[in-house]
């Protein structure tokens, strides 16, 4: 009888809530008392909880704790809201947090409470293991979940006909490695050892094993009427239809190419560049004296130049390469494709000349939403201020200098003024922007290599970091046009060579057939053309194996 819901059964409500008081106390107690001996017994053993970094090497800790201190950066520079500095916060809190619990790691905190208070010795009716759950399952006569408890008969613990012939179809190893994982919630190094296979593999084998089911389940679903499909399996369909692959190489190269037939990108770039600093010690990039332009196009290699910017940017993560041969790299990369552009890619639209101000969305570099004209070029003439006048909408440049100003002017005279005036000699870019920039590409390459091949070594609050770091600040996008040419085309306009970076690496990192990749011997960027190649070149694969 239920004594709680009678209207007849007169009860006094203190009475109640001491009741429900005591249980709770009970069963809190009881977790803390089980959490308790496992512990006792861990040291009793010998034995510590699983390090999730036992698997790393000392390059790759040193390169996960970059990356976290580096997606915090991004979050705390990205932060504008009171709920974005919550977030930082929270993030700072728990890191205080993980030293605290990593000084008291060995002690155990019982108090005064001996281990064994409330347990009854040498029991003779009513054992602890009956209270277990397999235990009143078995009592109750449901045999199914005890007998199917097993890498080879989990199938049958599926209602799902469809879900229970894939994992019926999966080979005998990959059943036990799904079984480990998915229902017994074991860690890949702890799978590693039972299996005797190392843990890199057992990652690999699981991510197999979650293509082919949900490649399986994708057919079955798509053969059900639409009427019958839940909600479950409609956003299912929905959210596999964007993440399947496209299909064959040529499939995608034939996409890409339709999509940027006609691409408007020409740039300017010195052959000569040095690093000059003002007079408030602020570093510069800018064109050599005496140094004679070039008219290129960068997109027509745009796969070299992505990686060129991403090994660029490589030389800032990790252990930290040389000042020297930093600013070497940096040069390399400018020499050859010229300075990035900050002018036109950093405000809401190219021709900001036309505004009576410049607006900018939310960036690594300027802080401010909005700035007068004259303030905002201030920050790319250092050493000489360029022959502008503006009041209002009103503007006027005159070029001066040599004949090639003079030439590049006529030649780019459709482009809008801002791009034509990074054109010139006296235009210069902070190199911390410069490295700021690249460091934002590769940042984002390197999160996702170690997210998703090491992702046993992050915890939920780390990969929540890392994903709130990655989307901190998006790519700029650039402006199109659709041109009636033989037939109506799309015309992209790359005013910036950041823009045109930025949005060649996204569709690079998407890229599942030849992936980027990382050597593993000397660290360099590279685009992997099998699946399993892990060096850049045959002298790191000799080094390396």
């Amino acid at each position: 009888m239920n004594y709680l819901n009678d209207p007849h059964y007169d009860v006094d409500e203190a009475q109640l809530d001491h009741f429900d008081q005591s249980v709770a106390k009970r069963q809190r107690y009881q977790l803390w008392k089980e959490r308790l001996n496992q512990v006792e017994l861990q040291i009793e053993k010998g034995e510590t909880a699983p390090d999730p970094d036992a698997d790393l090497s000392p390059k790759k800790k040193r390169l996960k704790r970059k990356i976290k201190e580096e997606a915090l950066l991004r979050l705390e520079e990205a932060a504008r809201t009171e709920d974005d500095f919550v977030a930082v916060q929270y993030h700072w809190d728990r890191w205080d947090s993980n030293r605290e619990r990593k000084e008291r790691y060995h002690e155990v905190l019982r108090g005064d409470v001996p281990l064994d208070v409330g347990i009854a010795k040498n029991p003779h009716i009513f054992p602890e293991w009956l209270g277990t759950p397999v235990a009143q399952q078995m009592r109750s006569g449901n045999y199914l979940d005890w007998l199917a408890n097993c890498p080879y008969e989990m199938h049958d613990l599926l209602a799902d006909a469809a879900l229970s012939a894939l994992i019926y179809s999966l080979k005998e190893d990959h059943k036990e490695n799904f079984y480990y994982s998915a229902i017994q919630l074991l860690q890949s190094q702890e799978i590693a050892k039972l299996m005797g296979q190392s843990t890199r593999n057992i990652r690999k084998k699981r991510n197999v094993i979650l293509r082919k089911l949900r490649a399986g389940w994708y057919e079955h679903l798509r053969t059900k009427p639409a009427g019958s499909l839940s909600l479950d399996e409609k956003d299912f369909l929905c959210k596999y239809k964007k993440t399947a692959p496209m299909g064959s190489g040529a499939v995608r190269r034939c996409v890409m190419k339709q999509l940027f037939e006609r691409v408007s990108s020409c740039w300017v770039h010195y052959d000569k560049y040095v690093i000059r600093t003002d007079a408030k010690g602020t570093k510069y990039v800018t064109a050599a004296e005496g140094a004679r332009p070039q008219i290129i196009d960068p997109l027509e290699d745009a796969q070299t130049m992505v990686l060129d910017s991403l090994n660029a940017g490589r030389l800032f993560f990790g252990k930290k390469a040389p000042e020297r041969e930093q600013e070497a790299g940096i040069l390399r990369f400018v020499h050859r494709y010229g300075l990035l552009g900050f002018i036109t890619a950093l405000p809401t639209t190219p021709k900001f000349m036309q505004y009576e101000k410049v607006y900018l969305p939310k960036n690594h570099f300027i802080r401010e939403e909005a700035l007068e004209t004259k303030q905002f070029l201030d920050y790319f003439y250092p050493f000489k201020k360029p022959l502008l006048r503006k009041r209002g909408v009103e503007y006027t440049w005159e070029v001066e200098g040599d004949t090639d100003a003079i030439a590049l002017e006529l030649t780019f005279s459709s482009e809008p003024t801002a791009k034509r005036m990074s054109f010139q000699k006296e235009y210069a870019e902070p190199l911390d922007w410069i490295i700021t920039a690249l460091k934002d590409m590769t940042f984002p390459f390197i999160t996702s290599k170690y997210f998703y091949e090491h992702g046993d070594a992050f915890d939920a609050d780390e990969k929540k970091l890392m994903a709130q770091g990655v989307a901190a600040f998006g790519g700029i996008a650039p402006t199109y046009r659709i041109a009636l040419l033989d037939k109506p085309t799309i015309v992209w306009d790359f005013h910036s060579l950041l823009i045109g970076l930025q949005m060649m690496f996204s569709f690079m990192i998407a890229e599942d057939k030849t992936p980027l990749r990382m050597c593993d011997h000397c660290d360099t960027i590279f685009v992997a053309k099998r699946s399993n190649q892990r060096f850049c070149c045959d002298a790191c694969r000799r080094k390396g194996e």
